[in-house]
């Protein structure tokens, strides 16, 4: 195993999740001692691992609760109609996959359609976990203080830059210094718990895994090494397939039965039921089998039928039959029995998605030894995901271990008292700087000829200096050095780029965009400008190194006012 991480006394994992969150965390004495929480819901007692990803604000836009807590307050100010004021927001981090312009003034909807800033509401989020997690730890007895904490954020490994400095920027709003915040990405600490056991497994194994959770499907494929470190050898793919599209789909299906005015009426007048429907759905997603013999059983709240026969002005026997479904639904005065056909479509788009995935990539002549498919997350507890995964992915053995709805979580502390846990990554895209080249006709188009007077030359403009490529394995401690003439002034902004192309000619050439900049203040005797990139960590690093005078600064890349950073235009960038 990698070199232990002795600076922090206590690690602490955040788990903000598309549908549920939680926290765990462990001390340096014993890092593998982890203590989690149990949350409770309403449903028989019924005790969950994380608590629903949920906030309420009251009629003054401040926090008030989160998680089980928040549900059930505002569905009792819903039962007597006094909810109107109040704000739930669910189910919210999908903005950060599919925002493609994220920024600081991105926004968010809660229940009832109305529009919050979204940083605030991560904000609160994490405060409120990480206030949890404070609570619950003897700072006197331990002798410790806030600062001996640090704290561990899990996020996709497939999100954006912009999106992870989103989160980043959310903890330190939330009270968090920067230096004690690490983001994890997901599948990846759910592989380094999985290497926790008894009998870990071998030098050379490889393994896939899974982690479905309630937004996406987020993919890692490493190899152990023979100190017990990690070495990833495909880059981390996935897609928006978790369990949140059975939900929709679930819920589509309602409206289709019930009527969309039905369950507006439910929510308005019976949120406590709505959200019972909503925290069943949870637990029968995890048993259903996909087995023809078996029925999927609804609780038709009383309200929710009186409602749908009086807007449709017919039985909810007659409508069912109406609507085709007489054979496939059973209607009892409390309860419908559904065909396992109905439900299979529901779960079937995403998951049919994702075996394709997998399909592709254990088709890559590199993946031949991956041997073992792991399966984490909370959509993985599926049996149907589980029974589909194993039945279409030939020739490798799928594994769904006891605690891998806690794999994230647990993995997430474990990485952040071995840091190094994984030594090589390897890069999602091409990344570069967009330079001036000489002009050379069998590459450059004549649209970016132009003469520049300082090289009494013609040159190319807006060309695509790679830095580092896609596909490149990158040690966690390599620093890629490129040099950059200032030329002759006292400040210099150096815009960097990434692509999905290996070799892109031009930062304008499609798939290409502007990443981030970054901006340096420096005297005229500085004449040459060192950047020092660190690809091989959670988040790309960037330093600057003045070369005469040696004065070094680590800096931070933008990526969340795109906006304002293609105002650059062409022929601005570094030169």
């Amino acid at each position: 195993m990698a070199v232990k991480n002795d600076n922090f006394r206590v690690v602490a994992a955040i788990d903000f999740g598309t549908t549920y969150s939680g926290y765990a965390f462990s001390f340096r004495e014993d890092p593998l001692q982890i203590i989690t929480k149990n949350w409770s819901s309403s449903i028989s007692g019924h005790i969950s691992l994380k608590t629903p990803t949920c906030i309420l604000l009251n009629p003054e836009g401040e926090f008030d609760s989160f998680g089980y807590e928040a549900e059930r307050k505002y569905a009792s100010l819903a039962k007597d109609g006094e909810h109107n004021a109040w704000a739930l927001f669910r189910r919210f981090k999908m903005i950060l996959h599919n925002e493609k312009t994220l920024s600081p003034d991105s926004t968010i909807q809660d229940i009832n359609g109305n529009s919050a800033l979204a940083m605030r509401i991560f904000v609160m989020a994490i405060r409120y976990l990480k206030n949890e997690v404070t609570s619950v730890i003897d700072f006197e007895k331990c002798g410790i203080d806030e600062n001996d904490i640090k704290y561990m954020i899990t996020v996709p490994a497939i999100w954006d830059n912009a999106a992870k400095q989103f989160m980043r920027e959310a903890a330190k709003e939330a009270g968090i210094a920067s230096d004690r915040v690490q983001l994890a990405l997901e599948p990846e600490v759910a592989s380094i718990w999985c290497q926790t056991s008894k009998t870990p497994p071998g030098s050379g194994t490889r393994n896939m895994v899974v982690d479905l959770g309630g937004g996406t499907a987020d993919i890692s494929i490493h190899e152990r090494l023979e100190d017990g470190s990690l070495k990833e050898i495909h880059r981390a793919s996935g897609g928006p397939w978790g369990g949140m599209n059975v939900d929709e789909n679930f819920f589509a299906f309602l409206r289709d039965i019930f009527g969309e005015q039905a369950l507006t009426e439910l929510k308005k007048t019976e949120m406590e039921s709505y959200f019972d429907i909503v925290r069943s759905l949870e637990l029968k997603k995890r048993s259903f089998s996909g087995e023809s013999n078996v029925k999927w059983v609804i609780e038709v709240p009383v309200l929710l039928r009186e409602f749908c026969e009086e807007t449709c002005g017919q039985t909810l026997q007659k409508r069912i039959e109406y609507l085709g479904y007489k054979r496939e639904i059973m209607v009892k005065p409390s309860k419908l029995y559904l065909n396992a056909r109905i439900v299979r479509q529901w779960f079937d788009g995403p998951v049919t998605k994702l075996i394709n995935h997998i399909q592709m990539l254990l088709s890559d002549p590199a993946m031949g030894n991956v041997n073992t498919i792991v399966l984490v997350g909370g959509f993985s507890e599926s049996i149907y995901v589980q029974k589909r995964v194993k039945e279409e992915i030939q020739g490798v053995c799928c594994i769904v271990p006891d605690d891998g709805g806690l794999a994230v979580l647990k993995g997430a502390v474990k990485f952040g008292h071995f840091p190094f846990a994984v030594s090589f990554r390897v890069l999602r895209y091409t990344y570069g700087l967009g330079v001036d080249k000489p002009f050379d006709s069998t590459v450059h188009t004549e649209e970016s000829k132009f003469f520049k007077s300082q090289y009494n030359d013609w040159v190319a403009i807006d060309c695509f200096k790679v830095i580092a490529s896609i596909d490149d394995e990158v040690r966690y401690d390599k620093e890629v050095e490129f040099n950059l003439a200032q030329g002759g002034t006292q400040s210099t902004s150096v815009h960097i780029f990434r692509s999905t192309k290996k070799s892109p000619v031009y930062v304008t050439d499609p798939g290409c965009e502007l990443l981030g900049t970054i901006e340096l203040n420096h005297t005229i005797e500085d004449d040459t400008i060192q950047i020092i990139c660190m690809f091989g960590q959670t988040e790309l690093k960037v330093k600057t190194r003045l070369k005469k005078s040696g004065r070094e600064s680590t800096v931070v890349l933008d990526c969340l006012k795109k906006e304002k950073l293609k105002e650059t235009g062409r022929g601005k960038h570094s030169k």
